[in-house]
């Protein structure tokens, strides 16, 4: 009679335990937003830089970098798998000085624009009530604008408009928080950083 009670108890805690994961499961879509840092178009604008410099402009030390800002939406079609996309934004900017024999200074402004959307895949491979891991891989195209404002004659103005191949791979994701809303941060490569962190929203 004890192993049959010990029995009935262990199925129930595990019909439970199951129901529990369906429950959040059935959430299927998800939105976040994030912060990032080191996208593969600050790398290569830092790589951008070094050339101008090579080359006889050097930078003031002053730049301006916002984002990378990411959107994100995901359709869960299994607990383990969901399918979406994402769209990001940055931007970049920095004074331009020349220097030669005679003296120097400033010459103009140089901005760098990037809009970014990629599809993308999403692998949840441990998930509790208030904590899981994932990882992700994202590929798709960026918009990159680089325009440049010369206050001297010796240098032309420029705006040119590019399209190129990007990506994104999440190695380890952790999010935490409640079954609806969780804080997350991301460790990767990518345009939406080497690094970032946001919110996340399930419904």
């Amino acid at each position: 009679m004890k192993k049959v009670l010990l029995l009935v108890v262990a199925l129930t805690m595990a019909t439970v335990s199951v129901k529990a994961q369906e429950e959040d499961y059935d959430l299927r879509h998800e939105v976040s937003i994030s912060y990032g840092a080191l996208s593969c178009s600050q790398i290569l604008d830092a790589f951008r830089a070094a050339y101008d410099m090579w080359a006889g402009a050097q930078l003031d030390g002053r730049t301006s970098i916002v984002g990378p800002i990411s959107a994100e939406y995901y359709y869960h079609i299994e607990d383990w798998f969901a399918v979406g996309g994402i769209v990001a934004f940055g931007r970049t900017s920095q004074d331009i000085f020349y220097y030669d024999e005679v003296g120097g200074g400033k010459i103009g402004k140089d901005y760098n624009t990037y809009y970014t959307v990629m599809p993308s895949v999403k692998f949840n491979w441990f998930r509790r009530e208030h904590f899981g891991l994932y990882s992700k891989v994202a590929a798709g195209v960026t918009i990159r604008n680089m325009k440049a404002v010369s206050l001297d004659p010796r240098w032309q103005t420029y705006n040119e408009t590019l399209t190129h191949f990007n990506f994104q791979a999440t190695a380890i994701g952790a999010e935490f928080g409640g079954v609806n809303f969780r804080g997350f941060v991301e460790l990767g490569m990518g345009e939406q950083g080497v690094a970032l962190a946001g919110l996340r929203w399930r419904f």
